[in-house]
């Protein structure tokens, strides 16, 4: 029997996978930058959304070897973490100064590297909250389906 997950904990785990995830993000934007941009540019850019997959892969295999999480819980933690992460980088990410000695002499081009970042990593985080979102919506039709047979 799977243990059912509390407000705080989905709460607790929201918060945490949302700040791990901005980390991220920000980690990759300096890697980016900082990297000679001759041959690595767009594997660094294009790198930027298996990271953020590769999190949620780890965050769901922790949960479902320690029963931190039901599948519902687990889901819930991952939608609205990925929203929350999406709206942080439309919001704060481009606002983020970074160090002076890693912006490139090209014109604009920091403002580029941000923008595709952003892109990359929006949109792995949308899918993984759309598949989130399916996953909720399965597990709380079965939760209804077993607690209501027919």
């Amino acid at each position: 029997m799977e243990r059912k997950t509390s407000i705080p904990g989905i709460v607790a785990g929201t918060v945490i996978m949302t700040i791990i995830l901005f980390a991220a993000a920000y980690l990759m934007q300096l890697l980016v930058l900082s990297l000679d941009m001759t041959a690595y540019e767009l594997p660094a850019l294009f790198g930027n959304g298996p990271v953020i997959l590769i999190i949620w892969l780890i965050f769901v295999l922790l949960a479902k070897n320690t029963g931190l999480y039901d599948k519902f819980g687990g889901g819930l933690v991952i939608l609205i973490s990925s929203v929350l992460f999406c709206i942080l980088m439309l919001l704060v990410f481009p606002h983020i100064a970074v160090p002076y000695s890693l912006i490139p002499r090209r014109e604009l081009a920091a403002d580029y590297f941000q923008l595709m970042i952003q892109i990359f990593t929006i949109a792995s985080a949308a899918l993984c909250a759309l598949i989130s979102g399916i996953v909720v919506l399965v597990a709380k039709l079965n939760k209804n389906i077993a607690g209501n047979p027919a």
